[in-house]
This record gives C-alpha cells, sequence and structure tokens, in this order.
C-alpha cells in the first residue's frame, strides 16, 4: 500500500456513529431506538408468554392427577423453562443489539442469519406454537367455566364485570397506542364468526349438521358428557 495512502488511512477523522471508530456505537445506536412502551403492551405481551402455564393444572386434572401433576410440575415447567433460556442465549450470541431492537420479529431475523434459507422453518415454527397455545386455551378455558357452573362455583356478578373491564382495556390500548393493519385483520377474522352463527344457528338453516358434528368429535375425540350430567 502507498505510505500516503496508509497515513490518510490511519489519520482520518473518526465518523459519528462509525463502528470501526467507536466499539460502542451499535449499543448506542440500540439504546436510542428504544422507545417507551404503554404499561398495558407489556402486560399483554407478558400475559401472552406466561398464558400455557395457567392450562397446566386445568388439564392434568382431567385424568389422572395424582400422576400427571407432578409430572407436569417435575418434567415439563422445568423443560420449557431451559427451552426459554435457551432461546434467548441463542438470540443474544447471535444478533447484536441493534438488530434485537430493530427487528419486528427476532425469531424470523434470527432464522435468516442462521438457517439461511431455512429461515422460513422460524415463521412455521411460531404459528405451530401459536396454534397449540390456543388450542390448550380452548380446553382449559372451557373446562373452567364448565366445572364452575357444575358445582355451583360460579362468582359474583362484580368480579366477570372487573375482568370483562381490564380485557378491554387490554386489548384497545395497544391498538390505540400503535395502530396497525394486522389489527384489522384480526378482527376480520374474529367477526367472521358471524357468518356461521347467523344462517346455522340464528335461522337453523341445518338444524342437524351441530348435533352431527358434535357426535362425530366426541368419537373421534373419544369424550362424553360426565356422569354426574347423565
Amino acid at each position: 500500500m502507498c505510505p500516503s495512502l496508509a497515513a490518510t488511512k490511519h489519520t482520518r477523522p473518526p465518523l459519528k456513529n462509525d463502528p470501526l471508530s467507536d466499539p460502542n456505537a451499535d449499543s448506542a445506536a440500540a439504546t436510542d431506538m428504544i422507545q417507551p412502551q404503554l404499561p398495558s403492551t407489556l402486560l399483554l405481551v407478558t400475559a401472552i408468554a406466561l398464558d400455557d402455564i395457567s392450562s397446566f393444572g386445568v388439564m392434568t386434572v382431567s385424568r389422572w392427577p395424582e400422576v400427571n401433576l407432578p409430572r407436569v410440575v417435575l418434567i415439563a415447567v422445568p423443560m420449557v423453562t431451559v427451552l426459554y433460556l435457551l432461546v434467548n442465549i441463542s438470540y443474544l450470541t447471535v444478533m447484536t443489539p441493534n438488530e434485537l431492537m430493530s427487528s419486528n420479529a427476532v425469531a424470523v431475523t434470527w432464522g435468516n442469519k442462521v438457517l439461511g434459507s431455512w429461515g422460513w422453518i422460524m415463521s412455521v415454527a411460531a404459528a405451530l406454537s401459536a396454534f397449540g397455545s390456543l388450542n390448550g386455551s380452548f380446553f382449559s378455558g372451557g373446562r373452567v367455566c364448565f366445572v364452575a357452573a357444575r358445582e355451583g362455583h360460579m362468582v359474583p356478578i362484580i368480579i366477570p364485570i372487573v375482568v370483562l373491564m381490564a380485557a378491554i382495556f387490554l386489548v384497545l390500548a395497544p391498538i390505540i397506542d400503535d395502530p396497525q393493519i394486522e389489527y384489522l385483520y384480526v378482527t376480520l377474522f374474529i367477526f367472521s364468526g358471524i357468518l356461521v352463527y347467523i344462517p346455522i344457528i340464528h335461522y337453523k338453516l341445518c338444524p342437524g349438521l351441530l348435533t352431527r358434528i358434535t357426535l362425530f368429535l366426541q368419537l373421534f375425540l373419544e369424550v362424553a358428557p360426565a356422569d354426574k350430567n347423565l
């Protein structure tokens, strides 16, 4: 290399936020990108991440609780905790602070860096995880209401009202704070149930359809009403 060029290279003034001249520039840039989040948003994200834990006690007591509940506590909970820690450690190892803060989907960004052309697997895995969580919520939520009504343990009306108000706040506050088109998609998907309810339930266009579906699912999933209700 020409001496004059070498001297020019080593004596150039440092650029602002240049990682070559400032090793802390990446961390500083990531810090500048941190935006304060609405408390409801943080609470909602945390609740979603920990929601499946609430299903353990409900689902495991349905059959052989003396066997299944200790298995859940001693095996499932520690295993899930370790997996969560390993996943987050892998994010921090592979990605820079700037990438973590600027990514809209950390798992997808991680997959693109580590898996390359197979990065789409992370999107499929996230969808399957969300489906599994929703499936567990359907089973546990329905069973809690069923057993509470059967045993006469329904709570005073003020408690459902408070819970309903809290749920409305958790749903509306993030939308008002940061409106996105995805929220519209979710709303349309929820109200799409009206297309099924109006013709089949309200107008009873297919009176025997739901009965046949119920019988098929009971046989396929090997479920039946509790003996106390027969």
